[in-house]
């Protein structure tokens, strides 16, 4: 486990303050989950059995950005552990040397050409994984997935201690595909085949041309949201989300091994808004532990500090 404490002396409008903690569990001997937090050049990877984290807070600059991601090797591949460690390596790589001003789908689609060049052999060819992925900047967020892995916004009733979880991202799944084709109801999944929770776009080595209309945009608009939009080009399919986040929310991301394992309802039982970021996070560890790790999860939880807050660790 790795606990890095550190208070803010001062909280300046020319500067944010998150606070993040983190988890990432095994199902098995290897994980193939992994996850990135990189400020700048500043930046870490993890593809650990079994790992803790604590950064109690994080500053940011007016020009800085904070990436957070979490990928997701895909089984049915040839090296699921590889292609989700190695994507996200590459995408530290390709943010680090990027324009502060870069768009970051745009980062994305350069870090995947990165990756296919660097890693793509006969060996290694459809080895895939998915990616949730967030980029913090002052108070703007822009939250980018390809698969299943998912990024949601929570937020605090200023009325009550209810958190209410907002999807961010987009499941690439086929069961998505038939609820936006109107040929299923939301909350009936259970009662159809599990082959429709199956992935219809990842990120693969050696997939490099993608012909489906990209769709992804989300009509409903939420109050704060600057827009929700899909890449242009063609590959990879990115499902991509701006918007504004505002003191006391937390942006959390996280591979199937979460969601899968609890469903919405266990989730709202278990955040309590009046608990730490870090307590938070441990209930959800410790509940997954608790049923046994179905899946490899990894979970982040990024919280941005109110100004007027002050905090002690």
């Amino acid at each position: 486990e790795a606990d890095r404490r550190c208070c803010p002396a001062d909280m300046t409008q020319d500067a944010t303050w998150w606070e993040i903690a983190a988890f990432q569990c095994a199902a098995r001997n290897q994980t193939q989950d992994a996850m990135l937090l990189a400020a700048g050049l500043d930046a870490h990877v993890w593809q650990q059995r079994s790992v803790q984290l604590a950064w109690h807070s994080a500053r940011l600059e007016a020009s800085e950005q904070l990436w957070l991601a979490v990928a997701d090797g895909v089984a049915a591949g040839p090296d699921g552990a590889l292609a989700s460690r190695t994507f996200l390596t590459a995408l530290h790589q390709t943010q680090a040397t990027s324009p502060p001003n870069a768009a970051p789908g745009s980062v994305v689609r350069a870090a995947h050409d990165k990756w296919q060049a660097r890693h793509l052999r006969p060996a290694t060819q459809g080895a895939s994984t998915t990616l949730a992925a967030v980029v913090l900047a002052n108070d703007q967020c822009t939250a980018i997935n390809c698969g299943d892995s998912r990024v949601w916004r929570l937020r605090a009733s200023p009325q009550s201690q209810t958190v209410t979880w907002l999807q961010l991202s987009k499941d690439h799944t086929a069961w998505e595909t038939l609820l936006a084709e109107g040929h299923a109801i939301a909350g009936q999944q259970s009662a159809y085949a599990s082959i429709y929770g199956g992935l219809m776009h990842c990120l693969t080595l050696g997939h490099t041309s993608d012909s489906d209309v990209h769709d992804d945009a989300d009509a409903d608009a939420d109050e704060d949201e600057i827009g929700r939009f899909a890449e242009p080009e063609d590959c990879p399919k990115l499902h991509v989300h701006q918007s504004r986040v505002e003191g006391g929310d937390v942006l959390l991301l996280a591979t199937d091994g979460l969601h899968d394992c609890l469903d919405e309802e266990k989730r709202l039982a278990l955040w309590n808004s009046e608990s730490s970021l870090a307590v938070n996070v441990r209930a959800l560890r410790t509940e997954v532990l608790r049923r046994g790790i179905p899946d490899d999860c990894t979970v982040i939880a990024c919280r941005r500090l109110e100004q007027n807050r002050q905090t002690t660790f």
